[in-house]
């Protein structure tokens, strides 16, 4: 039987499919459905041929109350595999940017290549209102805001290697420039200073042959270095801290690529989280078993480390850890939440659980939120380690995130996705369902926006 180490490294294991350049831009019409909740739509749901037939054709969107408003596009919004919550909508200085549909103007150059036409990056202001359509000619996983413009990968993916992917830079809807196409995937780790910077990667996790880049928003090559495979990071205070190759934590600085520490573990959280001066990763002991420690920002070197004794004969697999108020809550696989002194790692006290708690912690309010099994979350409070209240869900529960009043919860199940918002009390706020798949949502102040496989963009709330 596997262990539940063995089992974390493949559930942890990730896809990821890229994007490609040039394009154009199109106006798009506003309609109001008829119960008055505001559609606009791509023009090219009206003028496109849809070969389906009546019962292959998208579903109404859904209706009720936490519909603010609906925006429909010509194609699916859900990423290129439907068990993977990618495409997310990216929302900024009002704006609501989002990556699916389909136009004609290209196809892949090899056959079982997804998606089967190029794809479209979709601008939407926070209220509904269209702001501009860019229509790629090849496919768009995802897009990253920056000043005055956006970054996006563009270019195909066998699931295995990407093929012909770019970065390029869209200014209101036009192509500014793209950088020479390669033959592996790329990600957008972050931005700094309207620069962007870039990472390449396979399917083949190694610890060399990769590379790191940086490029300036007038297309200018600020630096590339070689690295192991980087798929997430976090970019701040001029320093990309990333995940490294297998099991690696390295921190690089953003003017110049220079290497400034690696540490043996793997950094937490997708994406990575950081905490005053320190980052939380996993890592294995002399004696090979999980730990989670604490690691300098400046320096790279560990301040303490914690394993959680007599938890399980698999040490402590720690799936998630999250800071607040001088206390690290961090969550173990095999059914254990505890809370740690984030200066020296002093337990404070742990919380066990009947079933595997195998996503992060979610600090809310007062109580730190923990996904227990498959379609239950428990809030904990953050002082004494006492369940405060428990909700289950229909569906599986895939994520969690936190608003100024609510814990908003994204559910996927084989039929439908769910967005449940639960209030602080555990009290449901609003919920919308939603047949088919969906992307991960996306969770602000202004409300939550998440689009669907049926190709429409959504905004939900009260």
């Amino acid at each position: 039987m596997k262990s539940r180490r063995t089992f974390l490294v493949a559930f942890g294991a990730a896809l990821t499919g890229c994007a490609g350049p040039g394009g154009s831009q199109t106006e798009i019409p506003q309609s109001t459905s008829p119960t008055g909740t505001t559609r606009q739509s791509d023009p090219a749901t009206e003028t496109a041929t849809d070969p389906r037939t009546a019962s292959e054709k998208r579903p109404d969107p859904p209706e009720g109350d936490a519909v603010r408003w609906v925006y429909q596009t010509n194609g699916p919004m859900a990423g290129q595999w439907a068990q993977y919550g990618t495409n997310r909508p990216v929302v900024r200085d009002g704006t609501v940017y989002a990556v699916g549909g389909s136009n004609d103007r290209g196809t892949p150059p090899q056959e079982r290549m997804q998606p089967p036409r190029s794809q479209n990056v979709y601008a939407v202001g926070t209220d509904g209102t269209q702001q501009w359509r860019y229509a790629a000619n090849k496919s768009v996983p995802v897009v990253t805001p920056a000043a005055n413009g956006v970054y996006a990968i563009v270019g195909w993916n066998t699931r295995m290697l990407g093929i012909g992917q770019q970065l390029v830079r869209i200014e209101n809807g036009e192509l500014q420039w793209g950088t020479e196409p390669r033959d592996t995937y790329l990600s957008v780790l972050g931005t700094t200073d309207g620069t962007a910077i870039v990472s390449t990667h396979d399917d083949e996790i190694s610890r060399n042959g990769e590379s790191l880049f940086a490029v300036t928003a007038d297309s200018g090559r600020r630096f590339e270095r070689e690295t192991g495979d980087i798929r997430k990071a976090v970019v701040q205070n001029g320093t990309v801290y990333a995940s490294e190759g297998p099991d690696r934590t390295s921190a690089f600085d953003t003017t110049d690529g220079t290497r400034r520490w690696s540490y043996p573990g793997r950094l937490l959280g997708d994406p990575p989280a950081h905490y005053g001066d320190s980052l939380y990763v996993s890592e294995e002991t002399d004696s090979g078993e999980p730990a989670l420690a604490a690691i300098d920002e400046s320096t790279g070197d560990s301040s303490w480390q914690y394993q959680a004794r007599n938890v399980t004969e698999d040490g402590f697999n720690v799936t998630g850890a999250a800071e607040r108020d001088g206390t690290v809550y961090a969550t173990e696989f095999g059914g254990l939440l505890v809370a740690l002194q984030s200066a020296d790692g002093t337990e404070q006290w742990r919380y066990p659980t009947a079933n595997d708690t195998r996503g992060p912690p979610v600090i809310a309010n007062d109580t730190v939120c923990v996904p227990i099994g498959k379609t239950t979350v428990h809030a904990v409070d953050l002082s004494t380690g006492e369940r405060i209240w428990s909700h289950s869900f229909k569906r599986p529960l895939r994520e969690m995130q936190t608003a100024s009043d609510a814990v908003v919860c994204w559910t996927q199940g084989d039929d439908a996705a769910g967005v449940h918002a639960l209030s602080f009390d555990g009290d449901p706020m609003w919920r919308v369902i939603i047949q088919g798949t969906t992307t991960a949502p996306t969770v602000t102040e202004s409300g939550t926006y998440i689009g669907t496989r049926s190709g429409y963009i959504l905004k939900l709330g009260e």
